[in-house]
């Protein structure tokens, strides 16, 4: 983990502070690794904060015999501790989903024509905006389609011609242009 102002980041005492809501001692508000409530518990928190206030050398926690609540520089450290936390979940986040996205497929069902004429030039796009998106397509008949994202066969479907069946919402992606032709004379 980072080291901030000779503090990791990442370590318990930090997670105190942050955890107590600026109520540092009491009723096993504290998460440490004794049983909530115990006095090894509270103990312990108070060990871990006062570590903290020596590694950061600010005083964060007015102590009483009624309990013990962050100094304004406590709540100050407490909030940029909690934005520093924030900042490490959404970076493990992302790298998970990055991780995790070339293992994704995306399961698509589509009826004949539409699999034929227009889904290779949307699957072209889609390859080049997003390169790591595997998919699966299934061509089918309208019904076949319908059946596969009803059933969880297929994320997505794509079909020409109205009525689908309930539990489907359907929007509009396209239209057909069609053409009369008759022999002359």
């Amino acid at each position: 983990m980072t080291a901030v102002a000779g503090v990791d980041v990442g370590n318990a005492t930090t997670e105190v502070v942050l955890a107590s809501g600026g109520k540092i001692l009491g009723a096993g508000r504290v998460p440490t690794r004794g049983r909530k409530g115990s006095a090894d518990s509270l103990r312990g928190a108070a060990a871990l904060v006062r570590r903290l206030e020596r590694q950061l050398g600010l005083a964060l926690v007015d102590r009483s015999p009624r309990g013990s609540r962050l100094t304004p520089d406590g709540e100050l450290v407490a909030g940029w501790a909690q934005a520093a936390v924030d900042a490490a979940a959404a970076l493990d986040a992302g790298v998970t989903s990055l991780r995790q996205r070339g293992a994704a497929v995306l399961h698509v069902a589509a009826s004949m024509t539409v699999a034929e004429y227009l889904l290779p030039g949307w699957l072209s796009a889609l390859r080049a905006r997003d390169p790591h998106t595997a998919v699966a397509l299934t061509a089918g008949n309208s019904a076949d389609v319908a059946a596969a994202v009803l059933d969880g066969r297929a994320d997505i479907g794509f079909v020409e011609g109205p009525g689908l069946p309930s539990g489907l919402v359907a929007r509009q992606v396209g239209a057909d242009r069609l053409t009369v032709t008759v022999r002359r004379g």
